[in-house]
């Protein structure tokens, strides 16, 4: 996700860890929260078309979808947890190996920390829940740092009625990326991005399911003109 948000790649890991994100809230209990909170997972996937292939493997012959196992880990603890007021910090990593050799190359460490802090409350007696978070990610691939990154991010999650909730959100990223490239001008993918989105959320089956329709749009300003980014996304998930 950190080596190249805007490419395909990139969206689906973004999903992913949009995916995570609604488990962990899904599966808070009600009530004051706990003071720690970890989640693990590991996985398996396969690869099709990877882009950054070596010019050796044609698009056809099949040798560019490789096998990959993955880890990852995330803790968190909760050191505010006053009615209305939950504050936490975080850290997280995730590992990704691929078995036999076959494309080694592209072993992925990332590592993260950071913090948030949120407040509930009511609006024109709505529910209302706004937040602020910071992170820190470093990429690490094929055992060299590849990029830093810097992300902040402010939320705010209303309630209309009892089974619908309305998200906002704004991120800024500030990326510093090890290699340059061939021409800083054209070719550094320094730089920041900002990002707006609104999604909608439905609630089914006594909010034990639900429906998520979003849109986000990102606009970033890169040091090399190749990577400048005009984005749009949207999802829909359940």
């Amino acid at each position: 996700l950190q080596l190249a948000p805007e490419s395909p790649y990139g969206q689906l890991a973004q999903r992913y860890m949009e995916t995570l994100g609604q488990q962990r809230v899904q599966l808070q209990r009600p009530g004051e929260p706990a003071p720690f909170g970890f989640n693990l997972t590991l996985g398996v996937q396969q690869d099709s078309n990877i882009a950054a292939a070596p010019d050796s493997r044609t698009l056809y012959d099949g040798h560019r979808s490789g096998f990959r196992t993955f880890e990852y880990l995330f803790a968190e603890y909760r050191f505010l947890r006053s009615p209305g007021w939950l504050g936490s910090l975080e850290a997280s990593t995730y590992q990704a190996q691929y078995p036999g050799d076959t494309f080694e190359e592209f072993r992925l460490s990332t590592y993260g920390a950071g913090g948030s802090l949120q407040r509930t409350t009511t609006v024109w007696d709505f529910p209302w829940t706004g937040s602020v978070k910071y992170a820190f990610n470093a990429a690490i691939l094929d055992g060299d740092l590849f990029n830093r990154s810097h992300i902040l991010t402010t939320g705010s999650q209303i309630g209309f009625t009892k089974n619908t909730t309305t998200h906002l959100f704004y991120r800024h990223t500030w990326d510093d990326f090890e290699e340059e490239g061939f021409d800083r001008q054209s070719s550094s993918r320094d730089g920041n991005t900002h990002a707006v989105g609104l999604a909608q959320v439905w609630y089914f089956a006594d909010r034990k399911g639900q429906v998520r329709v979003g849109y986000e749009f990102q606009k970033g300003f890169a040091d090399g003109w190749n990577f400048n980014l005009d984005a749009h996304k949207v999802s829909v998930s359940a």
